[in-house]
């Protein structure tokens, strides 16, 4: 099997670092070597390059097409295959594994999406239904055959609860859980901290500074801001860029002062260092809470989300207390949050060997060997060709679909 992975990007992404853990152990799992597609300099090449995995380069530049021959098997984001039959040009048997990584990425699909991003699954699918009746059930159809077929993975629960709610698929797709590099040689983590001890708990958030992430890190700003007016010993550190980080750094100081600090956007080498150095606690949403977990870090997850949450109303979770295929998700309203408040969870630090526990978890269901090995029996298995999208008619939009796939070709011509 030629496995081809298709992930240009600049950025230090999670889907990039996700493509780069894939090569690296498809080698060390299989003997094979993955092609990479991806600019010269591109955060995927980097991390494969930090690990000195032996892959082939496919070099990306923007705007450039891709031809695949029937020999290969194309893997994928399924946001990032949208742009397929326009920018990647697969031949008709060439096989494809889409995976969904975020619970946006099936609606994206929508050439209209923009107008319901923020809705709830069950919204936007009454608005695809309404908006685009004759492209709907096409793509309804394509993800369906996706399905069936093994060529469509889901990343957690909430991801496949999403696109099956979205599209009313009566099948979810494969659940495949993210993996990570290995654990790290066994070290010392802090295991014992209470909200009236003398010492300072160090807690870190990681994750970008835009969309959906900014209402959990505004909330887990306040929680901070509680339990240090009622005099423990914390610190925030923020690690991450995105759009909104100027207004969030903002409001943090103002609350936080010289208690909180940022660091910008930094890479999984580097943050592996940072965290074993001065971290006791990491709070995120999505594989952040992996990293932490496999450094046996106790990790926090929050579920996203776009409301305003005030101290003390939102809720969060234990890594090692949510399902293997569980890293978060996106909830519409308070009345979905699942979990302990902050002050709670920080009194369970005293009582439990939590570090231990989510390391237990990440080992179960994270770890890359098992993890690729799985992976290897999904592709051997997955017959998803793109003639079976294109008969089912992925590309055939109706008339305001056309319209709005063509501006958009147009205006993001540069994007990958």
């Amino acid at each position: 099997m030629k496995l081809v992975i298709f992930s240009p990007s600049m950025v230090n992404g999670g889907t990039a670092s996700l493509f780069a853990r894939v090569a690296r152990y498809w080698n060390v799992v299989t003997g094979g070597v993955a092609e990479v597609i991806d600019f010269e300099d591109g955060a995927t090449v980097r991390a494969l390059r930090k690990t000195v995995t032996p892959f082939v380069l496919r070099a990306h530049k923007r705007g450039m097409k891709h031809r695949f021959a029937e020999d290969e098997m194309l893997l994928i984001s399924l946001l990032s295959a949208r742009a397929l039959g326009h920018q990647l040009l697969p031949s008709p048997e060439t096989r494809l594994a889409l995976w969904l990584t975020h619970p946006q990425d099936a609606f994206k699909w929508i050439p209209t999406f923009q107008f319901a991003r923020t809705w709830s699954p069950l919204g936007q699918y009454w608005y695809s239904r309404c908006l685009h009746p004759r492209y709907f059930p096409r793509l309804r159809a394509a993800f369906l055959t996706g399905v069936s077929r093994g060529g469509i993975w889901s990343m957690d629960e909430s991801c496949s609860a999403a696109i099956c709610t979205q599209y009313a698929l009566t099948a979810p797709p494969i659940l495949v859980p993210l993996i990570t590099d290995a654990a790290p040689p066994t070290h010392a983590v802090r295991r014992a901290w209470t909200p009236i001890s003398t010492e300072t708990l160090r807690i870190w958030w990681v994750g970008r500074l835009a969309d959906f992430k900014v209402g959990p890190l505004l909330a887990l700003i306040a929680d901070v801001r509680a339990i240090l007016a009622k005099g423990a010993q914390v610190t925030l550190t923020v690690v991450g860029d995105g759009e909104s980080r100027k207004p969030i750094e903002t409001a943090a100081v103002e609350q936080l002062g010289s208690a909180v600090r940022f660091l910008g956007e930094i890479d999984l080498t580097r943050l592996d260092t940072e965290l074993l150095g001065g971290a006791d606690l990491v709070c995120g949403h999505g594989t952040v809470t992996l990293e932490a977990a496999r450094l046996s870090i106790p990790s926090l997850i929050v579920d996203a989300f776009y409301f305003r949450s005030r101290a003390g109303e939102t809720r969060y979770q234990w890594f090692h207390e949510t399902p293997v295929t569980y890293v978060g998700k996106i909830i519409d309203s308070r009345n979905e949050f699942v979990g302990k408040t902050f002050e709670h969870a920080l009194t369970q630090l005293a009582v439990a060997d939590v570090g231990a526990a989510c390391f237990a978890h990440w080992s179960s269901g994270h770890e890359p060997i098992a993890g690729t090995a799985r992976l290897a029996e999904l592709l051997d298995a997955d017959s998803l060709t793109y003639a079976d999208l294109v008969a089912a008619g992925i590309d055939n939009f109706d008339a305001i679909g056309t319209a709005a796939m063509s501006f958009k070709r147009w205006w993001t011509a540069e994007k990958y």
